[in-house]
């Protein structure tokens, strides 16, 4: 996670927002991704759901309203945001708003 985006992520959450993750990635990938991490860019996230935990993957509808679902989101109140266009186009068919990720200028 660059400074710039963790900056942005810290600045959202100290406003109240909750901040989640989607992976598609297996449970030992994401063990390791955690140890790479720092406490602060860990700290920002309220939770990560990842495939190999819900055995669902993005695009897939499915695996956005368990996220929806388990994390009690408003949609009208979501913004989704990916690198991948269909991942973006599925978020926006579950109702959420969307943003599509192009690098760290893009936000």
């Amino acid at each position: 996670m660059s400074p710039k985006i963790l900056k942005e992520l810290r600045r959202r959450k100290g406003s109240g927002i909750s901040i989640y993750g989607m992976s598609n990635i297996a449970v030992l990938g994401w063990e390791i991704l955690k140890l790479k991490m720092n406490k602060e860019q860990l700290e920002v996230l309220d939770e990560v759901f990842i495939s190999a935990v819900v055995h669902e993957r993005k695009p897939n509808s499915a695996f956005y309203n368990y996220v929806i679902s388990s994390g009690k989101l408003d949609v009208k109140h979501t913004l989704f945001i990916d690198d991948k266009r269909e991942d973006v186009s599925t978020a926006r068919t579950c109702g959420m708003h969307t943003m599509q990720w192009f690098g760290p200028d893009s936000l």
